[in-house]
């Protein structure tokens, strides 16, 4: 198990899932919001589920130590009775498993009696509270409570009692929320001196998904003084997996527990750190399903609401995602051909700089005319594609130029943490320009998205100030572009230090620059990405070139990654002070 925790639980919530859906909830075995509960997205099946064992409920007060990882598991003193609730989602279960394990530590029999009690909230995640509109079945050892077409089915080893009616319940998990509790479920057991017992309970729904990504071995050590960055690149992958599913077709959603979709540009950036651990079967299903899409869609939904606008980003970073797996795997004709529909919404002003809705970069509460993150996002896919307007986008790149520092929109001077993005691509020398970031965004935590000198500057707003994991693996893949070891190194740790917060393991949407306090989803798809992306493209330098998996690490460094894919083959790449050395994994 990943982590083990014996204190301070009510600080920390977990997230496991498969294709079909996840638990979300705290560690301290709380609802707490309300986002906890089992979803099938984007759709909610249970506010909460609870145990009572011979009239004590398991809880915080008989919690003393808790299991983090692929499942979770609550350990319970019952006086007479020691109590795991053990909850997993295997891949064979559209749903998830409670699996409850009883030690009798006394000398005599001991009759156990447990009690369920279900908060089952059947709704799309948009309603928050809706009309409690229900119908139940029980049998002997299953019941099914039904809303809309949509059914939860709870399923029992042992024989289940049903007492009580089924009632409507307001609860304030933060917000009020509304439930019902189709009555109490219990079962029995008789357990021997000494002895174990168990009964597994099943939660699934209809609409079923099956499978699971196939586990890769990736890995990487770089030598003392390093451990957090080995821990993140782990916890990385074990992240980007945990957010995959079959809903709509295969994807992975942008975070945990409430972006419950497939967002374009957040699949894409994904997608890079995806191909660099070497899930490229996954991607090509990813990019085919967006391909299948009318337009670009700035998402794929996972319910019946529509789509929404298209992100201006979504096209080109869709042109660079596929162009990366062509590299290093394959892609469809498919696909191809939407990298030649993608081109069809590039617009290129007199200027030579691209021409995009103001509203449409994803800093989406923001309106961005001629923004920098855009512009190279074009220069970057129309190199990769070779086409003519790649010079006429290098040229209008110089329009962003003011007084020798790169800004964030041709019209005014900010500085942001979009402008590392043409230096991570090569895009411009950017010397000075590299040094003003360094200076202006790198806090406590990471790079936050606006310079701390800007007038409108605030540690916790959203887009102006905040830091955010995607900004900072931006500014450490440009500072290791440049060759800044250290900096690079150092934007990693800084945020690798969050993964032991608030979700275990997990790499947060954005947090407060001062404080460090989350403000957004606890696991974000593209914070995990970027780590990885920035350590195996930039730090080992790995890239395909003419066909040929080559590595250009940074002079100084020393580390080993190993089972890295290309083609179909794997590979373990060794540098010492800056030289590499591939070998083939036999």
């Amino acid at each position: 198990m990943d982590y083990i925790l014996e204190k301070d639980f009510d600080e920390y919530c977990g997230t496991i899932s498969n294709m079909h859906g996840f638990v979300h909830r705290y560690l301290d075995t709380g609802f707490k919001t309300k986002w906890a509960g089992f979803w099938v997205p984007p759709y909610k099946f249970l506010d909460y589920f609870a145990f009572q064992v011979n009239g004590t409920w398991l809880s915080p007060k008989t919690l003393f130590k808790t299991e983090y990882g692929d499942k979770m598991v609550f350990h319970h003193d019952l006086d007479c009775l020691t109590v795991e609730e053990v909850v997993e989602t295997p891949e064979d279960v559209p749903g998830f498993r409670v699996t409850l394990k009883f030690r009798n530590n006394t000398e005599d029999p001991k009759a156990v009696h447990t009690k369920m009690e279900l908060g089952v909230d059947i709704r799309h995640k948009s309603e928050d509270v809706h009309d409690p509109s229900y119908k139940t079945e029980f049998s002997k050892k299953k019941m099914i409570v039904e809303s809309y077409g949509r059914r939860l089915m709870v399923s029992s080893e042992q024989p289940l009692e049903k007492k009580g009616e089924t009632e409507v319940k307001e609860h304030f998990p933060g917000e009020k929320q509304v439930c019902i509790v189709p009555g109490e479920l219990c079962f029995k057991k008789k357990i021997g001196p000494e002895q174990k017992a168990e009964n597994i309970i099943e939660f699934t729904t209809n609409g079923q998904r099956f499978g699971k990504l196939e586990e890769k071995e990736n890995s990487i050590s770089f030598g003392e003084n390093h451990e957090i960055i080995e821990r993140s690149f782990t916890n990385s992958e074990k992240s980007l997996r945990n957010l995959v599913y079959d809903r709509n077709g295969k994807g992975i959603i942008a975070g945990h527990p409430w972006f419950q979709e497939y967002w374009g540009r957040d699949a894409f950036w994904a997608i890079l750190g995806l191909i660099d651990l070497g899930y490229f079967e996954f991607s090509l299903e990813v990019l085919q399903n967006f391909a299948k899409q009318d337009n670009f869609p700035n998402q794929i939904t996972l319910g019946d609401e529509e789509a929404g606008y298209l992100g201006e980003d979504v096209p080109p970073l869709f042109i660079i995602a596929a162009k990366e797996l062509e590299k290093h795997y394959k892609i469809t004709d498919e696909i191809h051909e939407k990298m030649i529909e993608a081109m069809g919404h590039l617009n290129i002003d007199k200027n030579n700089v691209v021409d995009h809705i103001p509203e449409g970069t994803w800093m989406d509460t923001l309106e961005r005319k001629s923004a920098i993150d855009i512009h190279s996002l074009w220069l970057e896919a129309t190199k990769m594609l070779g086409a003519s307007t790649n010079e006429m986008l290098e040229k209008g790149l110089e329009e962003f130029d003011k007084n020798g520092v790169l800004t964030d929109c041709r019209e005014n001077d900010n500085i942001t943490a979009n402008i590392a993005i043409p230096i991570m691509f090569g895009h411009h020398d950017g010397d000075k320009t590299l040094e003003k970031l360094n200076s202006e965004l790198i806090n406590e935590y990471g790079a936050a998205t606006l310079s701390i000198e800007d007038e409108e500057y605030s540690s916790s707003s959203y887009h102006k100030g905040s830091t955010w994991g995607l900004t900072t693996g931006w500014l450490a893949a440009a500072n290791l572009k440049k060759g800044e070891l250290e900096k690079g190194l150092g934007l990693l740790k800084k945020f690798s230090k969050l993964m032991d917060r608030d979700q275990p393991g997990a790499f947060p949407e954005i947090v407060d620059s001062d404080t460090g306090e989350n403000l957004g989803c606890v696991e974000q798809a593209w914070s995990a990405s970027m780590i990885v992306h920035a350590i195996d493209r930039y730090l080992f330098g790995i890239d395909i070139k003419d066909g040929e998996l080559v590595a250009d690490p940074l002079k100084g460094f020393n580390g080993t990654r190993k089972y890295k894919r290309f083609k179909d083959n794997l590979y373990h790449i060794r540098c010492q002070n800056g030289e590499a050395k591939i070998n083939k994994v036999v």
